[in-house]
């Protein structure tokens, strides 16, 4: 067994320092590890999410893990979910609730994985301002963008993973998100010529640069990175022996050192500084982006099997439907979404793209700007019928006068203090919006309290109401 030894400050250099050293030693074959945490050893967010990543690699070629050393930081590596990803033994500690302070690690391999991670980016971020309506999509679009290149680009066979911390005397909040895949500069070279790695970061960070035009635009490095710079934020990206950094919003450029497989990016936010996305040029209404993406769909349309990572759950088809959303006042004529190579469809994937886009257009505009072909006949008959009950619920849909009632029972878990956990999916509460009301009750003719509603958020069995703090109301006062 091979000892990897871990001191220090270990942040995303110094931990890819020991990994390459340890490499080096164990002529980079497949041997069982052995990690041992020195007394004092402090990983900050970066490090975690480069070790955690490295590690997963490991273990699905077969290594063996096993962790001792400073009982403080194992610890803090258990409630972080470190021990849980990487299939280790637990120490017995006492895992508080994580009140808005961390984000434990979580894994990273497909579409629903993306939105369970900017899910708690979201939540996070939501307990720390009175008022986020604006400065949130920033952080969703950010990191949306970057988790998205784990499983679309990467080439891994182990999950990437995402991980967060919040510093609240510092008025910080730290994302890092990491795979071991094939590289930025790998990626890249199936439409560039790259010497290195420190050309391929450049590279990437460039608008509209990326390997392949169908599986994405190649804005996400470039506009985290303005995101960053208006945030006075820090900004990491690895690759490779290539390490590119911002600090304070300034750009400090590239160190090269240790080689290790995979991409990393690191997210240090000062949320003294709120950013909002039309600052940015991701955001502007005169975005080159939207008119170049615009032009290439209005000719080419969408390519489904092309568009989305997969097509039997609902992220996927959110992700699109915002992007067609944002795209049509932009584009002349209509829209044609081709299904043609899609061989697994399901209902709510059909719901979420072409249900929610007929209930958000109006039925005639839905029917004017946007042809779907490419449909198998039972295909066909499902999207018939989402698009149908969406219809059959139009009477219902609410106005931003409405208030709604929630009787806490077993359909409702309030688990933390501005969230309210429905079960069930997007097509149960499709009518409840940003910027309603809801009062819950106790079940008794009761009421416990009333909010405004931040923000709704939908997976496939389960939808959050965000609640606005400064609006709470509640009976006893």
């Amino acid at each position: 067994m091979s000892k990897l030894r871990l001191e220090g400050n270990l942040g995303v250099k110094a931990v890819r320092k020991q990994i390459a050293t340890f490499e080096t030693l164990s002529d980079r074959q497949i041997s069982d590890i052995q990690l041992d945490i020195a007394p004092k050893a402090f990983l900050e967010t970066g490090g975690i999410a480069q070790l955690a990543s490295w590690l997963l690699s490991k273990k699905e070629k077969g290594a063996f893990l096993s962790l001792t050393g400073d009982d403080n930081v194992i610890g803090y590596l258990a409630r972080m979910n470190f021990h849980k990803i990487l299939g280790l033994p637990e120490p017995s500690i006492t895992r508080n609730p994580e009140g808005g302070r961390f984000i434990p690690i979580i894994p990273v391999s497909d579409g629903e994985d993306t939105f369970q991670a900017v899910n708690a980016i979201a939540d996070i971020v939501m307990q720390q301002f009175e008022s986020v309506n604006e400065f949130l999509p920033a952080f969703e679009w950010a990191v949306n963008e970057i988790v998205d290149n784990i499983f679309n680009h990467s080439g891994s066979l182990s999950p990437g993973v995402v991980c967060g911390q919040l510093f609240p005397k510092l008025r910080r909040l730290d994302i890092a998100i990491c795979d071991s895949g094939i590289g930025i500069r790998n990626s890249l070279s199936e439409n560039y010529e790259l010497n290195d790695h420190v050309t391929a970061i450049e590279k990437a960070l460039q608008k509209g640069v990326t390997r392949n035009t169908l599986k994405g635009q190649g804005n996400g490095m470039a506009g985290t990175q303005s995101i960053m710079r208006l945030n006075g934020g820090k900004l990491l990206v690895w690759s490779g022996d290539a390490l590119y950094r911002m600090e304070n919003g300034e750009e400090k450029g590239f160190e090269v050192g240790n080689k290790i497989p995979g991409t990393g990016v690191l997210m240090s936010f000062d949320l003294a500084l709120p950013v909002q996305l039309i600052d940015t040029f991701i955001g502007e209404r005169t975005s080159v982006y939207i008119e170049y993406e615009a032009d290439r769909i209005s000719e080419h349309g969408i390519n489904i099997a092309e568009a989305c990572s997969h097509s039997a759950s609902r992220p996927p088809a959110e992700r699109l439907r915002r992007k067609i959303l944002t795209l049509l006042p932009e584009v002349e004529g209509a829209i044609s979404l081709n299904f043609s190579d899609v061989r697994v469809l399901s209902s709510s994937f059909l719901d979420e793209l072409l249900g929610k886009l007929n209930g958000e257009l109006g039925n005639g505009v839905f029917n004017k700007k946007i042809i779907v072909e490419g449909l198998s006949e039972v295909h066909q008959n499902m999207a018939n019928n989402v698009i149908g009950q969406r219809l059959a619920l139009t009477s219902t849909i609410a106005t931003q006068e409405n208030a709604w009632l929630v009787i806490n029972n077993n359909e409702l878990t309030l688990s933390k203090k501005y969230q309210i956990h429905l079960n069930g999916g997007p097509e149960l509460f499709m009518s409840i919006k940003d910027g309603h009301w809801v009062f819950v009750g106790d079940g008794n003719g009761n009421t416990l309290f009333a909010a405004k509603i931040l923000r709704v958020r939908s997976g496939e069995t389960e939808t959050i109401l965000y609640l606005e703090k400064s609006t709470v109301l509640s009976a006893k006062n």
